[in-house]
């Protein structure tokens, strides 16, 4: 499931991309750790949160939720697959 990344925030080392549905992933390291929520994943990094414009864009076709993630998300937040 592809969830659309409706903002993106990056201090240039590390970068949390904030998911339509309000879950936060938080990616450092070369890994990627899932939050319930954007101030969870900003406590974890310990740095204030600045938009990162092309990072947003970068993101532009979704993010893909884990398998065990997966809800029934309403079809507003979630990437429609080009045919």
């Amino acid at each position: 499931m592809r969830l659309k990344v409706a903002n993106a925030y990056s201090n240039g080392k590390h970068q949390i991309l904030w998911l339509a549905g309000g879950y936060a992933v938080l990616i450092s390291e070369g890994k990627e750790e899932l939050f319930e929520s954007l101030e969870e994943a900003a406590a974890k990094a310990g740095w204030q949160l600045e938009q990162d414009a092309k990072l947003l864009s970068e993101w532009s076709k979704g993010y893909e939720l884990p398998a065990d993630e997966d809800q029934r998300w309403p079809e507003t937040f979630l990437v429609q697959e080009e045919k």
